[in-house]
């Protein structure tokens, strides 16, 4: 050491006695953990969870079968956007409304009757579209009206609104590709 270190060492020892001082490294401090930020993490989590299901169940439910929207004077607008899982339903809704409507589906080779809603109501046919009003005015007493529903080689669904005094089949046999049945080809 140099005289300037020794001199400063000597007073050191002097006045601090640091000649008998250990030098000890403190343990590190215990860690402990707050019940509130464990709960309060844990919530975070479920949420976050909880979040991530709901939006994956939400983009892999199916898509409507059918829309029903209420217009004026107790009619109601029907699109309907699958033919399997959308009959059955509108049927019900239909029938809880109190509307004398009966969706009928045009399927290749059924034979359920040999009923043909283009000649058995003449001039009944109202709409040939993806949308229709359905209602039970327009409907004679002693009628039913069916909403005849194909799905198009396009992809669209093809509706038919007509009524006739007749049973209504479970099916109509698929004829043209007009989004209505035709009369039967021999």
């Amino acid at each position: 050491m140099s005289s300037f270190e020794d001199g400063i060492w000597a007073y050191l020892v002097d006045q601090h006695h640091a000649d008998h001082v250990e030098f000890r490294v403190p343990p590190p401090p215990k860690r402990t953990v707050r019940p509130v930020a464990a709960t309060a993490s844990a919530v975070v989590l479920a949420a976050a969870v909880a979040v991530v299901l709901l939006v994956l169940s939400a983009s892999s439910s199916p898509p409507p079968a059918y829309a029903l929207t209420r217009v004026a004077g107790g009619s109601y607008t029907v699109s309907l956007y699958n033919v399997s899982r959308g009959v059955p339903a509108l049927n019900a809704k239909f029938a809880q409304l109190g509307i004398r409507v009966t969706v009928v589906p045009i399927v290749a080779g059924c034979t359920a009757s040999s009923f043909d809603p283009v000649q058995a109501s003449p001039g009944a046919i109202r709409s040939m579209t993806e949308t229709v009003t359905a209602s039970n005015r327009g409907i004679r007493p002693g009628y039913r009206g069916y909403l005849a529903a194909e799905r198009l080689p396009n992809g669209r669904i093809g509706l038919a609104l007509g009524a006739t005094p007749r049973p209504i089949p479970s099916c109509f046999p698929t004829t043209t590709s007009h989004g209505i049945p035709g009369p039967r080809q021999p």
